[in-house]
């Protein structure tokens, strides 16, 4: 469903995409990202203090100063960063539950118990 365009003409479909992401991929390489983001953010500590995107600091600052772009190329890079440990996170959690038992034997286990339920319904606990 198309969403048209905002008050400024910019379509809000290619908005609403960029927000979701485009290739299916959602790993994130950090040291890649890093090589881009690295060097524009020391030429952003030379300009001065970079508020945190969204701080009263940032919305303070005036149109021409670059620093609030820098800002959210800084969050970006702190972004990036903590989805690549979430991912190792998750990637780790994952080895470890699928190692925690047999989910084959668990999954027939639980069929042959729903199977017993179904042909005896007689024999299912009946909270009072």
């Amino acid at each position: 469903m198309p969403y048209g365009n905002n008050s400024n003409g910019t379509s809000v479909d290619s908005f609403v995409s960029a927000l979701i992401g485009g290739p299916v991929s959602h790993e994130v390489d950090v040291v890649a990202v890093h090589e881009r983001l690295a060097p524009i953010l020391a030429q952003a500590v030379r300009l001065g203090d970079i508020p945190i995107l969204g701080s009263p600091a940032w919305v303070g600052l005036p149109e021409d100063d670059s620093r609030w772009r820098h800002s959210v190329v800084a969050a970006g890079y702190r972004w990036a960063i903590r989805e690549w440990l979430d991912q190792d996170v998750r990637r780790s959690a994952s080895r470890a539950i699928s190692a925690a038992d047999d989910w084959g034997s668990v999954a027939q286990s639980i069929r042959r118990r729903n199977e017993y339920f179904t042909e005896n319904p007689w024999a299912q606990r009946v909270v009072a």
